[in-house]
């Protein structure tokens, strides 16, 4: 099975007061000039999946966009598909209350406790070091030999 990334919604994070993108099936390139957001992007996207801010030169607490009140929410939600079921993971900077909703015919179910999110998204592929490989291609040798259903 694949995981289809659908949706990424960045708000007051990184240099994005309020970013939200819809996506479809197949690959998926990010331009744009210097001192864009690229890399921010790509980070944040990492971060909203695997709650991984390691790749960020500053705390996850510093990662709040500059221009935000201070008591504006600042999040990330990224929604993805894998199978029939549909995942959508919020992950907020200023408060411990991170949820993770898995769709499926049969209903839908929510995880709030921080292990089992993170156990939950393993379970289909979605980890700090795997995604750091795909996304930013370190690729250690266990990508490169696996096949494409192991990445």
């Amino acid at each position: 099975m694949n995981l289809c990334l659908r949706t990424v919604e960045f708000v007051n994070v990184g240099p994005f007061a309020d970013l939200r993108v819809e996506l479809g099936p197949g690959a998926i390139g990010v331009f744009g000039p210097n001192g864009s957001g690229k890399t921010s992007f790509l980070r944040l996207l990492l971060a909203g999946l695997a709650g991984d801010y390691s790749l960020f030169p500053v705390t996850k607490d510093k990662v709040v966009y500059d221009g935000a009140p201070e008591d504006a929410e600042a999040y990330t939600r990224i929604g993805f598909d894998y199978g029939a079921a549909h995942y959508l993971i919020t992950r907020h900077l200023r408060k411990a209350s991170n949820s993770l909703v898995v769709t499926t015919a049969e209903g839908s179910t929510t995880v709030r406790a921080a292990g089992e999110i993170t156990e939950r998204l393993r379970a289909v592929g979605v980890s700090g070091p795997a995604l750091r490989a795909a996304v930013f291609q370190e690729h250690p040798a266990w990508v490169i030999d696996a096949t494409p259903a192991v990445r």
